[in-house]
């Protein structure tokens, strides 16, 4: 079965006071394609990224799930910045964006 999954992908950056940044690909749909590409279903993710490191960094990582990738990468990509402060509390800031160009899957025979 040919699975298309719609929808972001984008950069986890967690910050605590007392070490550095932490940075992992995330976003639910790029998670969901991700989890189908490691099960060895034929899966392809129609997204939106930037052609920036962060950008690569998420195509690389899904790649590497056999995850097929349908994007445009220009621009920043979206990130998602959790602020974790001493007692524990969080803050978060949220630079989205969404524009991707849904020509290359709008002939394809999708299943699901």
């Amino acid at each position: 079965m040919t699975t298309l999954v719609i929808g972001e992908a984008l950069i986890d950056i967690v910050s605590t006071p007392d070490a550095p940044d932490r940075y992992a690909p995330g976003g639910a749909p790029a998670n969901v394609a991700l989890g189908l590409g490691r099960l060895g279903d034929e899966v392809a993710l129609l997204t939106d990224l930037g052609d920036d490191f962060h950008g690569g960094f998420i195509l690389s990582h899904l790649r590497a799930s056999n995850v097929t990738v349908h994007a445009a990468p220009q621009g920043a990509t979206s990130t998602a910045r959790a602020t974790l402060s001493a007692d524990g509390s969080a803050e978060y800031d949220f630079h989205l964006r969404w524009n991707p160009d849904p020509t290359p899957v709008a002939e394809e025979p999708w299943e699901a």
